[in-house]
Protein backbone atom coordinates (compact mmCIF):
# COMPACT_ATOMS: atom_id res chain seq x y z
CA UNK A 1 0.00 0.00 0.00
CA UNK A 2 1.45 3.69 -0.77
CA UNK A 3 2.80 5.61 1.82
CA UNK A 4 -0.22 7.91 3.20
CA UNK A 5 2.85 10.79 3.51
CA UNK A 6 3.10 10.12 -0.16
CA UNK A 7 2.11 13.48 -2.76
CA UNK A 8 -1.31 13.62 -3.80
CA UNK A 9 -2.45 13.03 -7.07
CA UNK A 10 -2.48 16.19 -9.49
CA UNK A 11 -5.99 16.55 -9.27
CA UNK A 12 -5.89 16.75 -5.36
CA UNK A 13 -3.24 18.49 -4.19
CA UNK A 14 -2.48 18.67 -0.55
CA UNK A 15 -3.38 21.80 1.23
CA UNK A 16 -0.50 23.68 2.72
CA UNK A 17 -1.61 23.86 6.08
CA UNK A 18 -4.29 22.83 8.19
CA UNK A 19 -6.12 26.44 8.10
CA UNK A 20 -6.52 25.69 4.50
CA UNK A 21 -8.47 22.79 5.00
CA UNK A 22 -12.42 23.37 4.37
CA UNK A 23 -14.14 20.34 5.59
CA UNK A 24 -17.48 21.17 4.59
CA UNK A 25 -16.59 22.08 0.81
CA UNK A 26 -14.58 18.94 1.18
CA UNK A 27 -17.45 16.50 2.20
CA UNK A 28 -19.40 18.60 -0.60
CA UNK A 29 -16.72 17.24 -3.13
CA UNK A 30 -16.53 13.89 -1.98
CA UNK A 31 -20.76 13.92 -2.25
CA UNK A 32 -20.67 14.89 -5.75
CA UNK A 33 -17.92 12.58 -6.87
CA UNK A 34 -19.63 9.70 -5.10
CA UNK A 35 -23.34 11.23 -6.85
CA UNK A 36 -21.14 10.81 -10.11
CA UNK A 37 -19.34 7.36 -9.14
CA UNK A 38 -22.62 5.64 -8.64
CA UNK A 39 -24.04 7.10 -11.82
CA UNK A 40 -21.16 6.04 -13.53
CA UNK A 41 -21.84 2.30 -12.10
CA UNK A 42 -25.65 1.84 -13.23
CA UNK A 43 -24.48 2.99 -16.67
CA UNK A 44 -22.03 0.24 -16.66
CA UNK A 45 -19.49 3.25 -17.02
CA UNK A 46 -17.03 1.00 -14.86
CA UNK A 47 -13.56 2.91 -15.13
CA UNK A 48 -15.30 6.14 -15.11
CA UNK A 49 -17.26 4.62 -11.72
CA UNK A 50 -13.76 3.52 -10.31
CA UNK A 51 -11.85 6.93 -11.02
CA UNK A 52 -14.71 8.47 -8.72
CA UNK A 53 -14.48 6.58 -5.87
CA UNK A 54 -11.08 6.73 -5.70
CA UNK A 55 -11.28 10.63 -5.79
CA UNK A 56 -14.02 10.76 -3.48
CA UNK A 57 -11.27 8.24 -0.88
CA UNK A 58 -8.36 10.27 -1.65
CA UNK A 59 -10.47 14.29 -0.73
CA UNK A 60 -12.15 12.03 2.55
CA UNK A 61 -8.26 11.57 3.98
CA UNK A 62 -7.72 15.06 4.22
CA UNK A 63 -10.62 14.53 6.76
CA UNK A 64 -10.30 11.30 8.90
CA UNK A 65 -7.80 8.29 8.88
CA UNK A 66 -7.82 5.51 6.61
CA UNK A 67 -9.94 3.10 9.62
CA UNK A 68 -12.16 6.16 10.35
CA UNK A 69 -15.55 4.69 9.80
CA UNK A 70 -16.56 7.40 7.69
CA UNK A 71 -14.22 5.38 4.69
CA UNK A 72 -16.02 2.25 4.85
CA UNK A 73 -19.38 3.07 2.54
CA UNK A 74 -16.46 4.43 0.16
CA UNK A 75 -14.30 1.84 0.42
CA UNK A 76 -17.55 -0.85 -0.02
CA UNK A 77 -18.50 1.48 -3.45
CA UNK A 78 -14.82 1.49 -4.47
CA UNK A 79 -14.27 -2.63 -4.12
CA UNK A 80 -17.26 -3.11 -5.80
CA UNK A 81 -16.71 -0.67 -8.37
CA UNK A 82 -13.02 -2.62 -9.10
CA UNK A 83 -15.00 -6.15 -9.08
CA UNK A 84 -16.93 -4.60 -11.92
CA UNK A 85 -14.28 -3.24 -13.48
CA UNK A 86 -11.97 -6.63 -13.82
CA UNK A 87 -15.66 -8.35 -14.44
CA UNK A 88 -16.26 -6.32 -17.57
CA UNK A 89 -12.25 -6.72 -19.09
CA UNK A 90 -12.70 -10.50 -18.83
CA UNK A 91 -15.41 -10.47 -20.82
CA UNK A 92 -13.15 -8.72 -23.53
CA UNK A 93 -10.36 -10.99 -22.74
CA UNK A 94 -12.79 -13.80 -23.69
CA UNK A 95 -13.88 -15.34 -20.39
CA UNK A 96 -17.57 -15.89 -20.57
CA UNK A 97 -20.01 -13.57 -19.33
CA UNK A 98 -23.33 -14.10 -17.99
CA UNK A 99 -26.40 -12.98 -20.01
CA UNK A 100 -27.81 -9.83 -19.04
CA UNK A 101 -30.64 -10.75 -16.90
CA UNK A 102 -33.34 -8.23 -16.62
CA UNK A 103 -34.01 -7.21 -12.56
CA UNK A 104 -36.25 -10.06 -11.29
CA UNK A 105 -36.55 -12.11 -14.12
CA UNK A 106 -35.55 -15.59 -12.84
CA UNK A 107 -33.05 -17.33 -14.63
CA UNK A 108 -32.93 -21.09 -16.07
CA UNK A 109 -32.93 -23.60 -13.93
CA UNK A 110 -29.61 -24.64 -14.38
CA UNK A 111 -27.98 -20.45 -14.13
CA UNK A 112 -26.38 -20.28 -10.95
CA UNK A 113 -27.78 -16.39 -11.95
CA UNK A 114 -30.87 -16.03 -10.01
CA UNK A 115 -32.00 -12.60 -9.30
CA UNK A 116 -33.25 -11.74 -6.08
CA UNK A 117 -34.07 -8.21 -5.62
CA UNK A 118 -32.92 -7.11 -2.28
CA UNK A 119 -35.38 -5.48 0.48
CA UNK A 120 -33.41 -2.69 1.37
CA UNK A 121 -30.64 -1.91 -0.66
CA UNK A 122 -27.52 -0.60 1.05
CA UNK A 123 -26.45 3.18 0.92
CA UNK A 124 -23.97 2.69 -1.68
CA UNK A 125 -26.33 1.52 -4.01
CA UNK A 126 -28.67 3.93 -4.54
CA UNK A 127 -27.88 4.39 -7.97
CA UNK A 128 -29.49 1.54 -8.85
CA UNK A 129 -32.66 3.10 -8.94
CA UNK A 130 -31.46 4.88 -12.14
CA UNK A 131 -32.67 4.15 -15.35
CA UNK A 132 -30.19 2.01 -17.46
CA UNK A 133 -29.91 2.79 -20.86
CA UNK A 134 -29.67 -0.21 -22.71
CA UNK A 135 -25.97 -1.22 -24.07
CA UNK A 136 -24.96 -0.31 -27.93
CA UNK A 137 -24.68 -3.28 -29.45
CA UNK A 138 -20.88 -3.95 -30.67
CA UNK A 139 -19.38 -4.43 -34.07
CA UNK A 140 -18.90 -7.72 -35.21
CA UNK A 141 -16.52 -8.95 -37.37
CA UNK A 142 -17.29 -11.70 -39.71
CA UNK A 143 -15.31 -15.01 -39.24
CA UNK A 144 -14.18 -14.50 -43.14
CA UNK A 145 -12.19 -11.71 -42.51
CA UNK A 146 -10.76 -12.06 -39.09
CA UNK A 147 -7.26 -11.56 -39.25
CA UNK A 148 -4.28 -14.24 -38.46
CA UNK A 149 -3.27 -14.08 -35.36
CA UNK A 150 -0.24 -12.01 -34.73
CA UNK A 151 3.39 -13.38 -33.22
CA UNK A 152 3.14 -13.25 -29.42
CA UNK A 153 -0.45 -13.43 -29.05
CA UNK A 154 0.15 -16.32 -26.51
CA UNK A 155 2.34 -13.52 -24.29
CA UNK A 156 0.13 -10.60 -24.29
CA UNK A 157 -2.52 -13.09 -23.36
CA UNK A 158 -0.84 -14.02 -20.59
CA UNK A 159 -0.02 -10.25 -19.70
CA UNK A 160 -3.60 -9.20 -19.95
CA UNK A 161 -4.68 -12.12 -17.51
CA UNK A 162 -1.86 -11.08 -15.18
CA UNK A 163 -3.16 -7.90 -14.99
CA UNK A 164 -7.04 -8.95 -14.55
CA UNK A 165 -5.61 -11.16 -10.97
CA UNK A 166 -3.96 -7.44 -10.34
CA UNK A 167 -7.58 -6.03 -10.70
CA UNK A 168 -9.21 -8.77 -8.85
CA UNK A 169 -6.66 -8.59 -6.16
CA UNK A 170 -7.14 -5.14 -6.02
CA UNK A 171 -11.08 -5.12 -5.18
CA UNK A 172 -10.26 -8.04 -2.67
CA UNK A 173 -7.90 -5.62 -0.63
CA UNK A 174 -10.13 -2.52 -0.78
CA UNK A 175 -13.10 -4.82 0.02
CA UNK A 176 -11.71 -6.67 3.12
CA UNK A 177 -10.23 -3.23 4.46
CA UNK A 178 -14.33 -2.52 4.62
CA UNK A 179 -14.76 -5.61 6.06
CA UNK A 180 -12.34 -4.92 8.92
CA UNK A 181 -13.56 -1.26 9.62
CA UNK A 182 -17.29 -2.64 9.40
CA UNK A 183 -16.05 -5.82 11.25
CA UNK A 184 -14.57 -2.92 14.68
CA UNK A 185 -18.04 -1.43 14.66
CA UNK A 186 -20.39 -4.26 15.06
CA UNK A 187 -17.74 -5.35 17.86
CA UNK A 188 -18.47 -2.66 19.07
CA UNK A 189 -22.45 -2.44 19.19
CA UNK A 190 -24.50 -4.15 21.69
CA UNK A 191 -26.70 -7.03 20.84
CA UNK A 192 -30.06 -5.98 19.10
CA UNK A 193 -28.29 -2.68 17.76
CA UNK A 194 -26.59 -1.08 14.66
CA UNK A 195 -28.72 -3.37 12.38
CA UNK A 196 -27.40 -1.15 9.59
CA UNK A 197 -24.06 -1.70 9.89
CA UNK A 198 -24.62 -5.44 10.36
CA UNK A 199 -25.81 -5.49 7.20
CA UNK A 200 -23.26 -3.50 5.26
CA UNK A 201 -20.78 -5.82 7.23
CA UNK A 202 -22.60 -9.05 5.66
CA UNK A 203 -22.45 -6.86 2.22
CA UNK A 204 -18.78 -6.73 2.55
CA UNK A 205 -18.88 -10.89 3.07
CA UNK A 206 -20.86 -10.83 -0.15
CA UNK A 207 -18.74 -8.89 -2.17
CA UNK A 208 -15.74 -10.73 -1.46
CA UNK A 209 -17.12 -13.85 -2.10
CA UNK A 210 -18.08 -12.78 -5.25
CA UNK A 211 -13.84 -11.75 -5.60
CA UNK A 212 -13.05 -15.13 -4.68
CA UNK A 213 -15.32 -17.13 -7.18
CA UNK A 214 -13.62 -15.20 -10.12
CA UNK A 215 -10.50 -16.14 -8.85
CA UNK A 216 -12.00 -19.68 -8.14
CA UNK A 217 -11.13 -19.25 -4.87
CA UNK A 218 -14.07 -21.66 -3.49
CA UNK A 219 -13.15 -22.23 -0.40
CA UNK A 220 -12.94 -18.71 0.22
CA UNK A 221 -15.83 -17.77 -1.23
CA UNK A 222 -17.88 -20.28 0.88
CA UNK A 223 -15.55 -18.82 3.71
CA UNK A 224 -17.38 -15.31 3.11
CA UNK A 225 -20.54 -16.47 1.90
CA UNK A 226 -21.47 -18.24 5.15
CA UNK A 227 -20.31 -15.10 7.27
CA UNK A 228 -22.50 -13.14 5.15
CA UNK A 229 -25.56 -15.66 5.63
CA UNK A 230 -24.65 -15.83 9.46
CA UNK A 231 -25.22 -12.14 9.78
CA UNK A 232 -28.56 -11.99 8.14
CA UNK A 233 -29.89 -14.74 9.79
CA UNK A 234 -30.14 -12.52 13.22
CA UNK A 235 -30.95 -9.75 11.92
CA UNK A 236 -33.49 -10.22 8.97
CA UNK A 237 -36.33 -12.03 8.73
CA UNK A 238 -37.17 -15.31 7.01
CA UNK A 239 -38.89 -13.81 4.27
CA UNK A 240 -35.45 -11.24 3.62
CA UNK A 241 -35.02 -11.96 -0.23
CA UNK A 242 -31.59 -10.50 0.49
CA UNK A 243 -30.99 -13.78 2.58
CA UNK A 244 -32.69 -15.96 -0.05
CA UNK A 245 -30.07 -14.90 -2.56
CA UNK A 246 -27.09 -15.16 0.19
CA UNK A 247 -28.24 -18.98 1.09
CA UNK A 248 -28.44 -19.22 -2.83
CA UNK A 249 -24.65 -17.86 -3.42
CA UNK A 250 -23.67 -20.15 -1.38
CA UNK A 251 -25.07 -23.16 -2.45
CA UNK A 252 -23.56 -21.99 -5.66
CA UNK A 253 -20.06 -22.00 -4.45
CA UNK A 254 -20.05 -25.24 -2.86
CA UNK A 255 -21.00 -27.33 -5.94
CA UNK A 256 -17.55 -25.69 -7.01
CA UNK A 257 -15.75 -26.92 -3.48
CA UNK A 258 -13.60 -29.77 -4.66
CA UNK A 259 -15.54 -32.16 -1.18
CA UNK A 260 -17.79 -34.84 -1.54
CA UNK A 261 -20.03 -33.81 1.21
CA UNK A 262 -19.96 -30.14 -0.72
CA UNK A 263 -23.29 -30.91 -3.11
CA UNK A 264 -25.13 -32.33 -0.10
CA UNK A 265 -24.52 -29.20 2.15
CA UNK A 266 -25.56 -27.10 -1.12
CA UNK A 267 -28.77 -28.93 -0.93
CA UNK A 268 -29.37 -27.58 1.86
CA UNK A 269 -28.96 -23.43 1.28
CA UNK A 270 -30.59 -24.00 -2.10
CA UNK A 271 -33.41 -25.59 -0.01
CA UNK A 272 -33.14 -22.64 2.57
CA UNK A 273 -33.17 -20.13 -0.07
CA UNK A 274 -36.77 -21.80 -1.32
CA UNK A 275 -37.79 -21.52 2.38
CA UNK A 276 -37.52 -18.35 2.34
CA UNK A 277 -39.28 -17.48 -0.51
CA UNK A 278 -42.44 -19.68 0.34
CA UNK A 279 -42.39 -16.97 3.67
CA UNK A 280 -42.40 -14.11 1.16
CA UNK A 281 -45.30 -15.49 -0.75
CA UNK A 282 -47.35 -16.32 2.41
CA UNK A 283 -46.44 -12.58 3.90
CA UNK A 284 -47.73 -11.48 0.34
CA UNK A 285 -50.97 -13.43 0.48
CA UNK A 286 -51.64 -12.40 4.24
CA UNK A 287 -54.49 -10.29 5.10
CA UNK A 288 -53.00 -9.73 8.30
CA UNK A 289 -51.00 -6.35 8.20
CA UNK A 290 -49.37 -7.48 11.68
CA UNK A 291 -47.65 -10.17 10.06
CA UNK A 292 -46.19 -8.10 6.91
CA UNK A 293 -42.43 -7.06 7.17
CA UNK A 294 -41.02 -3.77 6.34
CA UNK A 295 -40.58 -4.29 2.88
CA UNK A 296 -44.13 -5.74 2.37
CA UNK A 297 -45.92 -2.62 4.51
CA UNK A 298 -44.16 -0.36 1.32
CA UNK A 299 -45.43 -1.80 -1.35
CA UNK A 300 -48.60 -0.75 -3.52
CA UNK A 301 -50.95 -3.05 -4.64
CA UNK A 302 -49.35 -3.27 -8.12
CA UNK A 303 -45.92 -3.54 -6.58
CA UNK A 304 -47.32 -6.59 -5.00
CA UNK A 305 -48.98 -8.71 -7.92
CA UNK A 306 -45.24 -8.45 -9.28
CA UNK A 307 -43.58 -9.41 -6.52
CA UNK A 308 -45.34 -12.14 -6.04
CA UNK A 309 -45.00 -13.35 -10.14
CA UNK A 310 -41.30 -12.62 -9.14
CA UNK A 311 -41.23 -15.28 -6.13
CA UNK A 312 -43.22 -17.70 -7.70
CA UNK A 313 -40.76 -17.64 -10.95
CA UNK A 314 -38.26 -18.16 -8.73
CA UNK A 315 -39.57 -20.90 -6.25
CA UNK A 316 -40.32 -22.57 -9.57
CA UNK A 317 -36.30 -22.72 -10.78
CA UNK A 318 -35.30 -23.04 -7.04
CA UNK A 319 -37.64 -26.49 -6.73
CA UNK A 320 -35.51 -27.31 -10.37
CA UNK A 321 -32.18 -27.29 -8.81
CA UNK A 322 -33.25 -29.01 -5.62
CA UNK A 323 -33.97 -31.67 -7.92
CA UNK A 324 -31.14 -31.35 -9.71
CA UNK A 325 -28.75 -31.71 -6.95
CA UNK A 326 -30.99 -34.54 -5.63
CA UNK A 327 -30.46 -36.54 -8.62
CA UNK A 328 -27.33 -38.75 -8.55
CA UNK A 329 -23.84 -36.62 -8.45
CA UNK A 330 -22.07 -36.47 -11.85
CA UNK A 331 -19.46 -38.97 -12.99
CA UNK A 332 -16.53 -37.10 -12.01
CA UNK A 333 -17.82 -36.54 -8.06
CA UNK A 334 -18.22 -40.01 -7.99
CA UNK A 335 -14.61 -40.64 -8.81
CA UNK A 336 -13.06 -38.31 -6.74
CA UNK A 337 -15.37 -39.26 -3.73
CA UNK A 338 -13.93 -42.71 -5.12
CA UNK A 339 -10.11 -41.68 -4.82
CA UNK A 340 -10.04 -40.04 -1.70
CA UNK A 341 -12.04 -43.09 -0.39
CA UNK A 342 -9.06 -45.49 -1.65
CA UNK A 343 -6.30 -42.88 -0.74
CA UNK A 344 -7.63 -42.48 2.84
CA UNK A 345 -8.45 -39.18 2.66
CA UNK A 346 -10.17 -37.07 5.20
CA UNK A 347 -13.39 -34.65 3.93
CA UNK A 348 -11.29 -31.72 5.74
CA UNK A 349 -7.93 -33.10 3.66
CA UNK A 350 -9.85 -33.80 0.23
CA UNK A 351 -11.17 -29.99 0.22
CA UNK A 352 -7.79 -28.20 1.23
CA UNK A 353 -5.91 -28.90 -1.53
CA UNK A 354 -6.27 -26.60 -4.68
CA UNK A 355 -7.84 -23.55 -4.64
CA UNK A 356 -8.38 -23.64 -8.44
CA UNK A 357 -11.56 -26.07 -9.67
CA UNK A 358 -11.64 -27.46 -12.87
CA UNK A 359 -15.01 -26.27 -13.90
CA UNK A 360 -16.97 -24.57 -16.32
CA UNK A 361 -16.97 -20.48 -16.61
CA UNK A 362 -17.50 -19.16 -12.93
CA UNK A 363 -20.81 -16.52 -13.40
CA UNK A 364 -21.37 -13.48 -11.08
CA UNK A 365 -23.42 -14.55 -8.47
CA UNK A 366 -25.10 -11.53 -7.37
CA UNK A 367 -26.43 -10.62 -10.43
CA UNK A 368 -24.65 -7.30 -11.27
CA UNK A 369 -24.78 -6.44 -14.54
CA UNK A 370 -21.62 -6.53 -16.79
CA UNK A 371 -20.93 -5.14 -20.02
CA UNK A 372 -17.83 -5.64 -22.69
CA UNK A 373 -16.18 -2.68 -22.91
CA UNK A 374 -12.78 -1.93 -24.53
CA UNK A 375 -9.34 -2.73 -22.53
CA UNK A 376 -8.54 -0.28 -19.89
CA UNK A 377 -5.97 0.73 -17.87
CA UNK A 378 -5.99 -1.35 -14.46
CA UNK A 379 -6.69 0.85 -11.82
CA UNK A 380 -4.95 0.56 -8.83
CA UNK A 381 -6.72 0.72 -5.10
CA UNK A 382 -6.94 4.04 -3.25
CA UNK A 383 -4.21 4.43 -0.56
CA UNK A 384 -4.91 2.91 2.65
CA UNK A 385 -2.09 2.81 5.07
CA UNK A 386 -0.65 -0.47 6.29
CA UNK A 387 -1.74 -0.67 10.09
CA UNK A 388 -5.30 -0.74 8.40
CA UNK A 389 -5.14 -4.06 6.59
CA UNK A 390 -5.76 -7.05 8.35
CA UNK A 391 -4.76 -9.44 5.91
CA UNK A 392 -7.53 -12.54 6.23
CA UNK A 393 -4.41 -15.38 6.42
CA UNK A 394 -3.30 -13.58 9.48
CA UNK A 395 -7.23 -14.72 10.35
CA UNK A 396 -7.32 -18.04 9.72
CA UNK A 397 -8.68 -16.95 6.03
CA UNK A 398 -6.99 -17.38 2.94
CA UNK A 399 -6.29 -14.88 0.05
CA UNK A 400 -7.60 -14.58 -3.25
CA UNK A 401 -6.02 -17.82 -5.41
CA UNK A 402 -4.29 -15.65 -8.38
CA UNK A 403 -2.84 -13.50 -5.36
CA UNK A 404 -1.62 -17.06 -3.33
CA UNK A 405 0.06 -17.81 -6.61
CA UNK A 406 2.25 -14.95 -7.41
CA UNK A 407 3.12 -15.10 -3.85
CA UNK A 408 4.25 -19.04 -4.40
CA UNK A 409 6.30 -18.20 -7.33
CA UNK A 410 8.32 -15.54 -5.43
Amino acid sequence: MSDPSSPKPADAPAPSSSSSIDPQAIRAEVEKLVAEGKKAVALHQWEQGVDRYATALDRMRLLVGDADPEMAPLLLAYGKALYDLASSQAGVMGREEPVRQEDDVPAEPNNPNFVFSGDAPSDDEGAADEPEPEPESEPQASSSSAPAPALGTDAAEGDEMEELEDDYNAAWEVLDVARTIYQKIVDGLKEGEGNKERMLLSDCYLALGNVSCETENFPQAVQDFTAAVDIQNTIMPPSFRDLASAHYQLATALEFTPSPQSRTSALTHVESALSSLVRRKEELLSSDESTWSEAIKKMTPKEKEAEMKDVEALMGDLQAKIEELKAAPPAEDLIHESISHLMGQTEEASGSGSNKVESGPVNDLTSMVKKKKPKATPVAPAPVSAPVVEKRAAEGGEEPAAKKAKNDEA
